[in-house]
């Protein structure tokens, strides 16, 4: 019966695994086949800073799954909930700033990175980055139904999102051109993210509205804000001359993240929704690789 379940639950997880492949690769050959080769690069540049930033959130996830294994051996559903909760807390203090810093600092980044000329990638990493930041939410929850040993729901938010993106990005892609597969896949991404995360809190008996408003509402509002105001600020009061030297573009995106940063977190410790007891506790159990909480 063990190596039953130990056989059931490795399939389940090559089938995460290969859709997870083929999602990262597709957008690649469905451009170099129904456009050129030549767009390929373009997009491969803004996906492997995507992929940068998802790897970062990526890898405070880890503990979760021992941590959920071992509250699930002990039958307590209201420590799953919690564990749930105080992850996503954590989770949100780096993937929020992060994923709207690269939002934020899109152009300065290709700029230092590549230099002039890459537009369209600039373009592309503004529209993949959203997906992804939508995705990366479900990584507590696809790490907990690990750890409780239902990799189900994580197979069928996976086969729902390599469904919807295989169909999604030929579509765009054959009516608006090489954009139409950042948004076919980012659009894949949000739906199927959205989806999981309704079924997971069906799972572990929480309100799926109650996560939206509790939990995500006051630090995405405040990114928001962050967001509009830098671009009023630099649209309205800022003159952005065509300098192509990198220490001009390291320049602005220190200063855009230093002030993010600062004004985004005096804001969620000012309003409670972050305390120092509980950040302390949470990067501890991280490092430890322990139960949050």
């Amino acid at each position: 019966d063990k190596l039953k379940g130990i056989l059931k639950f490795g399939y389940k997880v090559q089938i995460i695994n290969l859709g997870s492949w083929i999602n990262q690769n597709l957008d690649k050959f469905l451009i170099s086949y129904f456009l050129t080769v030549n767009f390929v690069a373009f997009y491969d540049f803004a996906q492997k800073i995507t992929n940068a930033a998802r790897s970062i959130c990526i890898s405070i996830i880890g503990p979760v799954i021992p941590a959920a294994s071992e509250i699930n051996a002990i039958g307590n559903r209201h420590d799953l909930r919690k564990l749930f909760f105080n992850g996503m807390k954590l989770l949100f203090a780096v993937a929020v700033p992060l994923f709207f810093l690269v939002l934020i600092n899109a152009k300065d980044i290709i700029s230092l990175w590549l230099g002039k000329g890459f537009e369209m990638t600039v373009i592309t990493l503004i529209i993949l980055i959203c997906g992804a930041f939508v995705n990366i939410l479900t990584g507590i929850g696809t790490s907990i139904v690990r750890g409780i040993n239902k990799p189900g729901l994580e197979v069928r938010y996976a086969c729902l999102y390599l469904f919807l993106n295989v169909f999604l990005s030929i579509f765009l892609i054959l009516r608006i051109g090489f954009y139409g597969a950042a948004i076919g896949t980012t659009l894949s991404s949000i739906i199927s993210s959205v989806y999981f995360l309704i079924i997971f809190a069906k799972k572990i008996e929480i309100s799926f509205k109650d996560f939206v408003s509790k939990m995500l509402l006051k630090p995405l509002t405040v990114s928001l804000f962050l967001l509009a105001m830098f671009y009023v600020f630099q649209s309205v009061f800022f003159y952005e001359p065509d300098i192509s030297h990198r220490l001009y573009h390291l320049k602005c995106i220190f200063l855009r993240s230093s002030v993010f940063i600062v004004i985004f977190f005096c804001v969620l410790f000012f309003t409670r929704y972050y305390d120092f007891k509980h950040v302390r506790e949470a990067l501890f159990s991280v490092i430890k690789g322990r139960k949050a909480l």
